[in-house]
């Protein structure tokens, strides 16, 4: 009787282990896809914008498996471990993790925000934009490069906005449809710039030539495509998050990604674009700043990272979100440099909270080699 509750027992076991080890393989393959969707045009295969968002996911999962086969089946291991080696290109990109260096003699500070229209419709907006104003006046960036700086010139904090940024000997702003604006200040002279329209006229990437001494290089501030996310939409978000099991979560997901699928197609053709544009530039040292609006796992990052390097990849560490509001939580800020720099203690910096995103800032230092 012993022999037979013993063999049943051993037969479930077994059972679970088999169908635990073929959920296993099906997440495994779901990190593979997730990880590696940003080698595809979206204008091919839309869905994959979605895909490369649900990476974080499966990475945790998979990890778990680990830990799970390591004290149960350690033979079914090797599964996880094999995926996580296939998955290195993008663990490394999404999970940086960095020795920190100190920045040499001749270093520059570059810094990109969001400051969401310097919070002009918010309740408590002139507070949020004093915390803004504050936050960028000691800074101490040599170029600092904002999107959504537009701001009403009604606004009662418009004087205030004024007179922090012309702590920057060189300014400008480009203004798009809709009262988008990107603004870049500089410690450096600005002497010509080249405006990059993406296919909605709300969003551009701009590219400045600035003489640094006997160096002429090329900033690019950039705010591509947004996924036009209403209140409605992020609180969809939020319950597909936090109450996974409700009645409407599966229209939910299909309505988000519909959403973030079709403005990952404009964002692919905004990064081709801006991709031609840079490769014209020919051997010139380049600083590319901004918002993406998509994940380091996405066909935006992957097409400009074969020109450029992502100095929070080279020099960051951790995850880096940059976007904190609604539970919608990514890195969704970048500061990209040509091969011609090598960069210094990458940090998104989430002790400032008064916008939407954070503000990401790194040091760069021009290669004399």
């Amino acid at each position: 009787m012993r022999n037979n509750k013993s063999e049943k027992r051993s037969r479930w076991r077994l059972s679970l282990d088999l169908i635990l080890l073929g959920l296993n393989l099906l997440l495994l393959l779901g990190m593979i896809v997730s990880g590696y969707s940003q080698l595809i045009d979206p204008n091919r295969l839309s869905w994959l914008v979605s895909a490369g968002l649900t990476f974080p996911i499966f990475a945790i999962l998979c990890i778990f498996f680990c830990i799970w086969w390591l004290l149960r089946r350690p033979d079914y291991i090797r599964y996880s471990v094999i995926t996580l080696l296939l998955c290195v290109y993008p663990l490394r990109t999404y999970f940086p993790v960095n020795i920190s260096r100190d920045v040499p003699k001749g270093g520059i500070k570059v810094m990109s925000y969001n400051v969401k229209g310097f919070c002009a419709g918010e309740a408590d907006k002139n507070s949020k934009c004093r915390d803004i104003l504050d936050y960028i006046g000691h800074s101490h960036a040599d170029i600092l490069c904002l999107q959504e700086s537009g701001c009403p010139p009604q606004h009662k904090m418009r004087h205030a906005i004024d007179s922090t940024l012309r702590r920057w000997a060189y300014r400008d702003s480009v203004r798009l449809k809709n009262g988008n604006e990107v603004t870049i200040c500089s410690n450096y002279p600005l002497l010509r710039k080249q405006i990059i329209l993406s296919p909605s006229p709300s969003y551009a990437s701009i590219i400045y030539l600035v003489k640094m001494g006997k160096d002429t290089v090329a900033v690019v501030n950039n705010h591509f495509v947004s996924n036009a996310m209403q209140q409605t939409d992020k609180e969809k978000f939020k319950d597909v998050i936090i109450e996974p099991d409700k009645d409407s979560t599966k229209q939910n997901i299909h309505h988000l990604a519909r959403k973030i699928d079709e403005a990952g197609k404009q964002r692919a053709i905004q990064a081709d674009r801006i991709y031609a544009a840079l490769k014209r530039l020919g051997d010139r040292p380049v600083i590319f700043c901004g918002d993406f609006n998509d994940s380091p796992l996405s066909y935006v990052h992957f097409r400009l990272t074969r020109l450029l390097n992502d100095t929070y990849t080279r020099s960051g560490n951790g995850c880096g979100i940059s976007y904190h509001e609604s539970g919608m939580y990514f890195r969704l800020d970048n500061i990209l440099a040509s091969r011609h720099w090598n960069a210094y203690g990458a940090r998104v910096d989430n002790t400032i909270k008064a916008s939407d995103h954070y503000p990401i800032y790194c040091w760069l230092k021009l290669r004399r080699d």
